[in-house]
């Protein structure tokens, strides 16, 4: 989300109090070309939630749009693309490619920011599924006032165009896939003079989530470095899903793989026994449950758990819809051939 430091309409104090009073865990703010907020002190814990700051770099056509953590400064505005992603990876920085898939035409004032340099190694994740593009990209004349009024509400799916290319980088090398609100809370000015927030954070945070997976949980008293640390860490790992949490609170969600000597997690690889890997899903209330191999849809299965034995090489991920909308997004596990020297 973004805040006044750039162009968001909160505090950052705002902010941090609307994510406590619905709940949340953390918060990642990405002010656009602004890392002042640690400067001055904002990154660390309040109460039960962690706030980490990184910054949003766009290029000079206002395109390829890319999140930044653990920067130690902001990078130059002219740097090319090529410039900043591989800049970022020297540093060890976590990049995530922002709201990547963007097409639309309707709104003149907020044009579509795609990213169009695939062809570039170095990023870490992709925001695979964005509030504020998924709420603009199915805006017309004819709903813009109930999607105004309902912004949850009009949250269906990913597209299927940023889903089919996560899963065919996925094939080549492990790319999480996370989750964002891009929440900036609008002000508009009515004709009678009254101040309107438009899409507050407190509603925003209520839509999409990323879960993150951690082996020992995080604690208000530790360090924010360490904090910082293995929470970027589980992001580069892939040990996270994303939920719409209009659909129902995610949590107990897990998607794993087992075979007679180990269980692993998603993000990690598998090599493949003989008799095959049992993949299992558990949801915390009943839902529709589709297996994704190399980015094909398998069956549905309904209920609140699934399993599956596989025995093919490839990436596995699993989809969860509740009325036909989409609910959990779960990160890949590889699949490999036993004698594969793949990490």
């Amino acid at each position: 989300m973004h805040s006044i430091y750039s162009d968001g309409s909160g505090t950052i104090e705002e902010i941090i109090d609307a994510g406590i009073s619905v709940g949340l865990d953390y918060l990642m703010f990405t002010d656009h070309f602004n890392l002042k907020p640690i400067e001055n002190g904002y990154e660390g814990w309040n109460d039960n939630l962690l706030s980490l700051f990184g910054y949003e770099h766009n290029d000079m056509n206002d395109e390829n749009h890319y999140m930044l953590f653990d920067m130690d400064k902001v990078m130059p505005k002219d740097y090319t693309v090529e410039e900043y992603v591989k800049t970022a990876a020297k540093k060890g920085a976590l990049g995530i490619i922002a709201h990547p898939d963007e097409i639309r035409s309707h709104l003149v004032s907020y044009p579509p920011y795609p990213w169009t340099h695939w062809e570039l190694d170095g990023f870490d994740s992709i925001e695979i599924w964005n509030q504020m593009s998924h709420w603009m990209e199915g805006l017309t004349k004819w709903n813009k006032v109930w999607r105004w009024l309902h912004p949850r509400s009009s949250l269906i799916t990913p597209t299927d165009r940023i889903l089919e290319k996560w899963d065919e980088l996925n094939l080549q090398r492990r790319i999480s896939g996370i989750g964002g609100v891009d929440a900036h809370q609008y002000i508009h000015k009515l004709s009678i003079g009254i101040k309107v927030k438009v899409f507050p954070y407190k509603v925003l945070f209520k839509t999409i989530r990323t879960h993150l997976l951690f082996y020992d949980p995080l604690n208000p008293g530790d360090h924010v470095i360490d904090s910082k640390n293995r929470f970027i860490n589980a992001i580069r790992s892939a040990r996270c899903f994303i939920s719409n949490y209009k659909l129902g609170d995610a949590r107990g969600f897990r998607f794993w793989a087992e075979t007679d000597a180990k269980s692993y997690n998603m993000g990690q690889s598998v090599p493949i026994p003989e008799e095959g890997v049992n993949l299992q899903v558990i949801l915390p209330a009943d839902a529709v449950i589709r297996f994704v191999y190399n980015g094909k849809r398998g069956g549905r299965v309904t209920g609140d758990s699934a399993t599956r034995i596989v025995k093919e090489p490839g990436v596995y991920r699993v989809e969860v819809y509740q009325g036909g909308k989409g609910w959990i997004y779960s990160n890949h596990i590889r699949l490999e051939k036993e004698d594969s020297n793949e990490s």
